[in-house]
């Protein structure tokens, strides 16, 4: 769009676009201001450039540009822009995430499919902190907290996103709902022993779970990144730092990663989709864990033991191994890919007496890393006493 120009003492707001065939740029519109004062042409032009995409592709035609610009019609109002909740969510997902993941963008249509639940396609000038809570209430017993919050969250982004389009004037001020503090969780080494042992669990799948909870890798980073020499690296815009995560892997761990993306890529060239053949990893594990009985499930087939056990419990498992064993939060951040420490200073609010029973082999590992690092110390010590190796002779032999 063309800055606005002065014509006739009134402003004037015209669009143009790009016409490839005949190589130009060809008039779509012009548009009255209506004003003199160039501060209410700029405020006014504005509302026009939210519109300069549907105006070029004719969603918006000349005739309704009385009832969408306040300034051209009696009313003194628009009338277009009162639109309802689906209409501002669906726009909103269509301009507003330009370069977020495909999956942020499926949370927001949850978000969207929520809230249109429990207000029905209501005004969206209508919501208040009334709608909020009568949403936190509707979903009390159905989500969790963190559940809630998320899609409040995402109803928050989209409705400020309104009031930058001018399409409210308020967005409703509310308090999140308290989240209680859950620790990771985790699958003990006598569980997991468990795990390997059933015979309902095919080889494959036994192979994959020890490279999950030997790596850390979330599930995703296998099937979605590549092998470089005995390296995994994942993308930038597949890693969830945005930043690219490179893994070490030893010989077996490479076989494996090799295995898994072989297999990846024969359920690609059936196909399927890469996420069906991610949930395989989730049921197989998620099954498993009923079978052990450290999750369990009523007539009804609701989870009444375990809730949270899901196949990111391996890459939690691997976190609190390496932690048990190193006593270094840098180096377990450093193998989980973490930005912040902060996020990894979970896995160390667990105490000693609350995490040997579950893993007594990690803490044998550990006292054995103890000794070898103190006689590193004491090493060192006598070198410092007894100066060096070219100084003493008998530091050679």
């Amino acid at each position: 769009m063309d800055k606005i120009r002065e014509r006739s003492g009134k402003y004037i707001a015209r669009i143009r676009k790009w016409d490839s065939y005949r190589k130009k740029n060809i008039q779509v519109a012009y548009i009255s201001l209506e004003t003199r004062d160039r501060k209410e042409a700029v405020a006014r032009y504005k509302l026009i450039q939210r519109d300069e995409k549907d105006i070029k592709a004719g969603a918006i035609l000349p005739y309704q540009f009385n009832d969408l610009y306040y300034w051209l019609n009696e009313e003194r109002q628009s009338i277009l822009t009162d639109i309802t909740l689906e209409q501002a969510f669906d726009e909103f997902l269509e301009k507003y995430p330009t370069d977020i993941r495909e999956s942020s963008v499926q949370r927001l249509r949850v978000s969207k499919l929520s809230a249109l639940k429990v207000w029905g396609n209501c005004n969206i000038k209508d919501i208040d902190d009334l709608h909020i809570e009568i949403f936190k209430q509707h979903y009390k017993k159905l989500h969790s907290p963190f559940g809630i919050n998320c899609n409040l969250r995402n109803i928050k982004t989209m409705l400020n996103w309104c009031l930058k389009m001018e399409y409210i004037n308020h967005v409703p001020i509310w308090k999140k709902i308290k989240e209680p503090k859950l620790k990771p969780k985790y699958i003990s080494e006598v569980n997991l022993a468990l795990i390997m042992k059933l015979d309902s669990l095919s080889p494959f799948m036994k192979r994959a779970f020890a490279f999950y909870v030997s790596t850390g890798a979330r599930r995703g980073e296998i099937l979605e990144g590549s092998i470089e020499g005995t390296k995994l690296i994942v993308p930038p815009d597949k890693s969830k730092t945005y930043e690219e995560r490179v893994i070490v892997l030893n010989d077996e761990q490479l076989g494996i990663a090799l295995e898994i993306q072989k297999e990846r890529d024969k359920h690609l060239h059936k196909g399927s989709c890469l996420k069906t053949f991610a949930n395989k990893f989730t049921k197989a594990f998620k099954d498993s864990c009923e079978e052990i009985g450290i999750v369990i499930r009523d007539v009804e087939g609701k989870v009444v033991k375990g809730k949270r056990y899901n196949l990111h419990c391996l890459r939690h498992t691997f976190a609190i191994r390496q932690w048990i064993i190193t006593n270094d939060i840098l180096e377990v951040r450093d193998l989980l890919g973490h930005s912040k420490v902060t996020t990894t200073e979970r896995y160390a609010k667990f105490k000693a007496t609350e995490l040997e029973p579950d893993f007594p082999i990690a803490f044998k590992v550990r006292a054995k890393v103890e000794k070898l690092r103190q006689n590193a110390l004491l090493s060192a010590d006598i070198c410092l006493q007894l100066g060096t190796k070219e100084d003493n002779p008998r530091l050679l032999n």
